[in-house]
């Protein structure tokens, strides 16, 4: 992808993924890492990784604030590099903590409002499934899947795909 709109479509949502997994496993965040990567046999540059880290003054597993913050980092790793494909580009939370022991900022604290939201989206979710309801950003038709080409074969804990042998 080259494109501004699209990258910014593929962090929203991977975004999105993370903070739906930190809010299933009770967890929240306090940095967020943004990476995009060129491929290196296509371009002649000494650089080939570009990411960014940021450290929220609070934890935070909503959405909207990770979402947000990366689309802000996104917009700085893209500058100076339009036209660029990039061949990858992700989202990684870091320094995750309980969310039942986030400590209480003095001045800077996370909207209230977020966590009935979140919970709201995650409900409508769980029901619909196929996660329906998306933030504006997020593309609604397309729908995000890991490239697993090289899974390894699961033979103790799927039965369906126990081998099977056959005798002559």
């Amino acid at each position: 992808m080259s494109e501004f709109d699209d990258l910014r479509e593929r962090i929203a949502t991977f975004s999105a993924v993370c903070a739906e997994k930190l809010r299933k496993q009770k967890s929240c965040c306090h940095t967020i890492i943004v990476m995009l990567v060129i491929d290196k046999h296509k371009y002649e540059s000494q650089k080939y990784y570009f990411n960014k880290a940021v450290t929220l003054p609070y934890a935070t597993n909503s959405t909207l604030t990770i979402s947000n913050v990366a689309i802000s980092m996104l917009k700085d790793l893209y500058k100076g590099n339009e036209g660029v494909k990039f061949k990858k580009a992700g989202v990684i939370v870091t320094e995750l903590i309980d969310e039942d022991k986030k400590q209480l900022q003095l001045f800077e604290e996370e909207n209230p409002k977020h966590l009935a939201l979140m919970k709201a989206m995650d409900f409508l979710n769980a029901k619909i499934s196929d996660r329906k309801v998306k933030l504006g950003t997020q593309n609604l038709n397309l729908t995000w899947n890991m490239k697993q080409n090289h899974l390894s074969p699961r033979f103790t804990t799927r039965f369906n795909e126990i081998l099977e042998i056959k005798c002559l």
